[in-house]
């Protein structure tokens, strides 16, 4: 089995964080555990920016999930039928063409201060 980490960046309508934040928490992430085995692990972060070039797309939240399988295009070909057969719901309160998703390629291992 090999290991992955996918990195979701999203946003939500204006005024609806709370009702996101409690979508997100309570159904989305219990629906990915759930429907698809594969999903080892999911962490959300609220996104604060530090420097971004001007021009670029600005995300409020990221989720970060950690994927084990032998194949990652049957996962996600996985996901895209939860979600087509709405066993992954969405919500109102998110911007939905506003998300981003990205696959992690290691390019080292990890460094730690020695």
């Amino acid at each position: 089995m090999a290991r992955y980490k996918v990195l979701v960046l999203s946003n939500c309508v204006a005024g609806r964080e709370a009702e996101y934040n409690a979508y997100y928490d309570n159904q989305h992430i219990p629906d990915i555990l759930r429907e698809l085995p594969e999903v080892q692990s999911a962490q959300r972060f609220q996104l604060e920016p530090v420097r971004a070039a001007e021009g670029q797309p600005e995300w409020r939240f990221s989720c970060l999930y950690e994927i084990e399988t032998e194949n990652f295009s049957q996962y996600l070909s996985n996901m895209q039928r939860a979600l087509v057969e709405n066993r992954i719901p969405p919500s109102d309160a998110a911007i939905a063409d506003s998300s981003a998703v990205f696959k992690l390629i290691p390019l080292t291992e990890v460094v730690q201060r020695k």
